[in-house]
């Protein structure tokens, strides 16, 4: 694709009058099952004589694209993180808040944290219980009012203000986050993985394993590839949200900065894609785009540097005298160093070195889209190859600066998803046929304390596993069974809606 054609695809996804869902169903070839799990799982959700508690809501956006879907566990690790403009907390009733500790992540039924402790109008500190929702009127929906596992709240958290809440029948403080978040929504809903939070212990096996023993193996499979399909496409999803903001260059460029964060650093990589926008670096030489990301990483030494090596010593000199010229223009986007995760990270996956990897990736590929064909990147550098870090020791044999294993999880997460999106705003039906068939054939990637504890709740002990797990789909499909069911299960598996969604199956 030329740049020109690059245009016509940005302008034809901006331009188009209505939004085109990113669904399976249209593709005809797919087995009956593909769209299945998503379509039982909502009808169960949807199903008001169950009694559980609505898990998601949906943000609606003035801009054309799709809306995101908000949980409360996204609430949750929000206010476990508190991602707040903590000097500006006020109550609903116009109190200064201050919060102390923000409780311990309830596992149990009960309040989502207990033993919080917050200060009010400077009065003496209270400790209590913290309760989250995304609407106040929640709270008698859930019958909190009435049971006495709650009656130890004090705070009501809660996302968005609507006209449903009751002021009047307020027996503790409520805070509205929605005016005090320290980013956008949209930001924390892409930078927060809320498979990452507190989860129950390894110790406990889900209800859910006695009907998964009942299956064969080719069944469990099918849930599993079903539910692939429903996160393959919620990843689309997103790019389609990103593309139609951005355009489609600066969303996989935020997209692969974003994976080359991993989970810990994800956040900041954006940041700095947004900071140095594609259409800004494009084709430029690779060191004047890395000493850009390195300096607003905060990443380049302020300090003497006589006792580095000569070659790291001379080389980050030349980057220094390339940011000075830019530094003026990007002081008010500088990161500190806070923002990083730098502690048990493995040395070659040390972000200065992903920056680097993407700063060389940029130089060699003004369409960025056309690294998703064959997505193999070998990059190479006389310096990266051969350090992890500006001033680290030069290692004695060269390695990739993004290996196999990396470039095929990119892949599945983010190179697919942005193919998917981007045919499918075209009506490019042969290319979302592509590229979920690529998906479907990708074998399985690393796995990871989620899939480990996963596998664990829904299969036991079962020796099976890595044979059923040997896909990417079915992974994925086992992180979305999971992030659906069982971080927003607080029954102790009572009365979770998955195995329901099993005994419904239609194989």
């Amino acid at each position: 694709m030329n740049a020109n054609e690059n245009e016509s695809v940005g302008g034809a996804l901006a331009r188009r009058p209505s939004h085109l869902p990113i669904t399976v169903g249209a593709l005809r070839h797919l087995p009956h099952s593909a769209d299945q799990y998503r379509l039982l799982r909502d009808r169960l959700r949807k199903n008001k004589a169950l009694d559980v508690p609505e898990i998601c809501a949906l943000l609606e956006s003035p801009e054309p694209y799709s809306p995101l879907p908000v949980s409360e566990r996204l609430v949750q690790a929000i206010w476990y993180d508190q991602r707040l403009q903590k000097e500006r907390l006020q109550t609903a009733g116009g109190r200064k808040l201050r919060v102390i500790a923000a409780g311990q992540w309830n596992l149990e039924a009960g309040p989502d944290f207990l033993r919080a402790t917050i200060e009010i109008d400077g009065e003496p500190a209270r400790t209590g219980d913290v309760e989250i929702h995304l609407v106040e009127s929640d709270w008698k929906a859930h019958g909190h009012d009435s049971d006495r596992a709650y009656r130890n709240v004090i705070l009501h958290v809660v996302l968005w203000k609507t006209s449903k809440g009751e002021p009047g029948t307020r027996s503790f403080p409520v805070l509205f986050l929605q005016d005090f978040l320290d980013s956008p929504l949209e930001d924390l809903y892409d930078s927060i993985d809320i498979e990452a939070y507190p989860y129950a212990s390894e110790a406990h096996r889900g209800r859910c394993e006695l009907n998964l023993r009942t299956l064969t193996e080719d069944q469990v499979g099918e849930i599993l590839d079903s539910a692939g399909h429903e996160r393959f496409l919620a990843k689309a999803r997103k790019c389609d949200r990103w593309i139609q903001r951005a355009g489609p260059e600066q969303a996989l460029y935020e997209g692969l900065m974003e994976s080359l964060g991993y989970k810990a650093n994800k956040e900041p990589f954006r940041k700095v894609a947004k900071s140095v926008p594609w259409s800004v670096i494009a084709g430029k030489p690779a060191n004047v785009i890395l000493a850009q990301f390195l300096g607003i990483a905060g990443f380049l030494p302020t300090l003497e540097t006589t006792r580095w090596q000569p070659d790291a010593r001379a080389y980050a000199k030349k980057l220094w005298d390339i940011w000075w010229k830019y530094r003026g223009e990007l002081e008010d986007k500088l990161l500190r160093r806070e923002d990083w995760k730098l502690s048990n990270i493995r040395p070659a996956n040390h972000p200065q070195r992903r920056l680097a990897a993407m700063a060389i990736l940029a130089s060699k590929h003004r369409n960025l889209q056309s690294v998703i064909r064959d997505p193999k990147f070998e990059i190479k550098d006389p310096f990266w190859s051969f350090h992890f870090t500006l001033n680290g020791p030069k290692q004695k044999q060269p390695s990739e600066l993004i290996g196999e294993t990396r470039a095929r999880e990119m892949a599945v997460n983010v190179m697919l998803p942005f193919r998917f999106a981007v045919a499918n705003g075209v009506g490019d039906e042969e290319g979302k046929r592509n590229a979920l068939e690529e998906f479907r054939k990708c074998s399985s990637l690393e796995s990871n304390n989620v899939l480990r504890l996963a596998a664990h709740q829904l299969f036991g002990a079962s020796q099976g596993v890595k044979k059923l797990l040997s896909t990417a789909s079915r992974q994925q499909g086992l992180h979305q069974i999971f992030q659906d069911f069982c971080l927003n299960d607080r029954s102790a598996c009572q009365q979770c809606l998955f195995p329901q969604l099993v005994a419904n199956w239609r194989f």
